[in-house]
């Protein structure tokens, strides 16, 4: 996969809804497995919202616990 194809996945990931997230990140997963590849998700900046890739993970997994009613005190499970 080329670079557009991780940035295209990111964006998805950040603008899709729910039941397509899941999809989105098995896919990321999937080609992170190739070291390679890594450099571009390091590099992904949202157009949107300016955040970096692992920023929009944090988010997604935030949304996860927030969605399952997970309670953190202090910001720790």
């Amino acid at each position: 996969m080329d670079i557009e194809g991780v940035y295209v996945l990111l964006d998805l990931a950040e603008s899709c809804e729910q039941s397509l997230k899941r999809l989105c990140l098995s896919a990321i997963c999937t080609i992170l497995e190739n070291p390679k590849s890594f450099q571009y998700f390091v590099e992904w900046s949202s157009s949107r919202s300016t955040i970096n890739a692992s920023q929009l993970l944090v988010k997604l997994y935030q949304e996860e616990d927030k969605r399952f009613g997970v309670k953190m005190e202090n910001g720790i499970l």
